[in-house]
């Protein structure tokens, strides 16, 4: 065998790690399924008749480039960070990446720039948000959901 003549030990380090980032990436799938963060827009008096929820990573300062903008950086699986709303309706957002804490804002979409109307809340995988539309703005409403314990850990 290639391994007992030494010939195979580099490989078998590098299919750890091929083994070690797949794992990895099933443990993000799991987590991007599991626990979306969900949004529903409640209509108001004057709301918009489409709105647009962006999360961005917290590290984001300009709110440049929402999470999942860019493609083939996060595995090549993609994830949902941006939907598009009309009253009533909902969302389940899936971003892709291992951090669980985001930035989300609300806009209304334009043709060029769009505009803010929430400036933004720091949402957690498997919050639930309502956002409820005001006149010129929209108010956001988070609840964390309650953890389960999947694993039967008792944690």
């Amino acid at each position: 065998s290639l391994l007992a003549a030494g010939a195979g030990a580099g490989a078998s380090a590098r299919w750890q790690v091929v083994q070690a980032g797949c794992l990895d990436h099933a443990h993000e799938l799991l987590r991007r399924k599991t626990r979306p963060i969900e949004v529903l827009y409640q209509a108001g008096p004057d709301a918009e008749p489409q709105i647009k929820v962006s999360l961005y990573s917290l590290r984001d300062v300009f709110f440049a480039v929402p999470v999942g903008a860019v493609g083939g950086l996060g595995g090549g699986t993609g994830g949902e960070g941006v939907s598009r709303l009309a009253p009533g309706e909902s969302c389940a957002l899936r971003p892709q990446g291992s951090a669980d804490t985001f930035r989300m804002r609300v806009y209304k979409p334009a043709p060029l720039l769009d505009i803010v109307l929430h400036d933004g809340v720091e949402v957690t995988r498997g919050d639930r948000v309502l956002l409820v539309a005001e006149p010129g703005r929209v108010r956001a409403y988070a609840q964390a959901v309650q953890r389960r314990d999947v694993a039967g850990t008792g944690e």
